[in-house]
């Protein structure tokens, strides 16, 4: 189900300043699941999601780690920034027409590529927000939702908060955010 803020197709994300594709803080091995036991794969992910990665107490990731929606995770857990490769082959779709899904997997998991982030110096411009359109405005903060997605309204996850610092459009026009992360105060 696309962000509320998404006016056509799904969520988007510009990865205007990410330290963590810079300096290497990229999770890319994680299997995605909605609970901590790894028995619900999760079915579509949106770039511009967040998701906590976590120990695998199952055991069926093959590097002893999962990535989960942050509702499940403990309070204190890292999020990451979903920023899947969009592998599109035909030139009439753009990048709103990207979703991640399992359903398109052979395995029917999805190893969605998650960028660590940087209290302070990370910035991007995304529309993945839980949010009515043109209902942000510049100043307004941001938390990270227990369904991963960027919300006004704060969820279990205590770690991080963004601040809007520009209203701004995607390249296919719709309305987005520049935001800023912070360390949750």
């Amino acid at each position: 189900m696309p962000a509320k803020y998404v006016q056509r197709g799904y969520g988007q994300l510009e990865g205007n300043r990410l330290t963590g594709i810079t300096f290497g803080n990229i999770e890319s091995q994680a299997p995605a699941y909605e609970d901590t036991a790894a028995t619900t794969p999760i079915a579509e992910l949106e770039n511009g999601m967040l998701l906590c990665v976590i120990a695998d107490t199952s055991e069926t990731a093959p590097l002893g780690r999962i990535a989960v929606l942050p509702g499940v995770a403990p309070a204190t857990a890292r999020p990451y920034l979903v920023f899947s490769e969009r592998k599109m082959y035909d030139e009439r779709m753009g990048y709103c027409d990207f979703v991640d899904k399992a359903a398109d997997k052979v395995d029917g998991l999805l190893f969605p590529k998650l960028i660590g982030l940087t209290p302070d110096s990370c910035i991007f411009t995304t529309n993945t927000i839980n949010e009515a359109p043109d209902s942000l405005e510049v100043n307004d903060v941001l938390y990270v939702g227990d369904d991963g997605y960027l919300t006004k309204t704060a969820g279990t996850n205590q770690v991080y908060q963004f601040t809007v610092v520009r209203k701004y459009t995607m390249p296919d026009g719709q309305p987005a955010v520049k935001v800023q992360v912070q360390a949750k105060a």
